[in-house]
């Protein structure tokens, strides 16, 4: 099982924080950790993302047909970084349930 994925940035992640996932790496991630779009009960277990500066802990949510993604916001570390759309990030798998938000 492969240790990073790839993240290409488009604008809206740089505008609202959020990490833009291909639904095709969802086995990157624990089975357990998925939860819904909606902010109710339905909310995966927990897992924990950590930037250079941070660490949240947050659910992977099914967000499309195509895209999944953490349900924490990553604006700061984002807008911070100086990234733009087109750019890309990885996210590194640490252990089962850590993982290590790195720039390209």
């Amino acid at each position: 099982m492969t240790s990073r994925i790839e993240i290409v940035l488009i604008q809206s992640s740089i505008d609202h924080g959020r990490l833009y996932i291909e639904r095709r790496h969802e086995k990157f991630f624990p089975a357990d950790s998925f939860g819904d779009r909606s902010g109710g009960k339905n909310k995966g277990r927990t897992i924990t993302i950590e930037t250079d500066t941070d660490a949240k802990e947050t659910d992977i949510r099914h967000l499309s047909e195509l895209r999944i993604g953490p349900r924490a916001s990553f604006g700061s570390y984002l807008k911070r970084s100086k990234l733009k759309a087109g750019d890309i990030v990885f996210l590194r798998r640490i252990s089962d349930r850590r993982y290590k938000l790195e720039l390209h």
